[in-house]
């Protein structure tokens, strides 16, 4: 792990800390599609997990699967399997990392079709209400912001946290104004700030 991203995690742990009796589910959001948002959150899980606080990634980002690359442990089924197939438990859909408290929901298989569907699909609200409880932190991986309100709209809705991650020297500061103007109209009180990834 880079020093920078060493730092960022602790910034954002540190952050957390402070409103620890309340935010458990925590959504990250980027508009500028940063490869780097996906390593944040792995280092954070890993991090968590660590101290015993047991940690569970969700991937929502059904344009790449990537967590299992990550942390190299396989994933025969995910997130768009669960929510479009109700033969798929939750059981099988979750993921430990051996040797550590961290587990994660990869994407899944999905059509680009699908996609759109699958987070306003109430089997998505029935995984994070049961997950949440028996976790210290979930944490929400979500696709790269480019309009799509009713989606990002989905992931706000269910979590207890947002945290945006940014690159400020590449992201032009219009799609960040959309981005968090988009948020703040129905999650404003959940924004726990944003981080930046550059060195």
């Amino acid at each position: 792990m880079s020093t920078h991203i060493k730092n960022v995690v602790r910034q954002i742990n540190q952050k957390l800390s402070e409103q620890i009796s309340s935010k458990h589910v925590i959504s990250f959001i980027t508009p500028g599609g940063l490869v780097g948002q996906q390593t944040l959150i792995a280092n954070l899980a890993l991090m968590y997990g660590t101290a015993g606080k047991k940690t569970l990634i969700i991937d929502t980002d059904f344009s790449r699967n990537i967590f299992p690359n990550v942390f190299d442990v396989s994933s025969k089924y995910g997130l768009a399997d669960y929510i479009s197939s109700p033969s798929v438990e939750l059981s099988d859909v979750i993921q430990s990392v051996p040797g550590r408290d961290v587990s994660f929901v990869s994407s899944g298989n999905a059509s680009n079709e699908d996609v759109k569907y699958l987070l306003g699909d109430p089997r998505f609200n029935e995984l994070i209400e049961q997950v949440k409880n028996k976790y210290t932190y979930v944490l929400i991986n979500t696709p790269t912001f480019v309009g799509d309100v009713a989606l990002l709209d989905s992931v706000c809705n269910l979590s207890e946290g947002i945290i945006f991650v940014l690159q400020l020297k590449k992201i032009s500061k219009r799609n960040v104004y959309k981005l968090m103007e988009t948020v703040k109209r129905n999650s404003n009180n959940k924004i726990l700030g944003y981080v930046n990834l550059e060195d």
